[in-house]
């Protein structure tokens, strides 16, 4: 799944900028990447909220015709 993967290189980013080892170039790149993974989640967790409703709203159908 792309969520898991970018979920994973957002904990690797971040575990990057926090090394003492990183410049400040490579530390606002990184940042930068880490954005765009953030707004990919983002918009993923927002499909699968919106999934989610479609299937609770077809479940209260069901109920509702029993």
């Amino acid at each position: 799944m792309k969520l898991e993967e970018n979920i994973t290189k957002l904990t690797q980013l971040a575990e990057k900028m926090e090394s003492q080892d990183i410049s400040v170039q490579d530390a606002l790149k990184s940042y930068e990447q880490g954005i765009r993974l953030a707004e990919e989640c983002l918009k993923e967790i927002n499909g699968y909220k919106g999934k989610l409703i479609e299937l609770k709203t077809q479940m209260d159908e069901l109920n509702n015709d029993n």
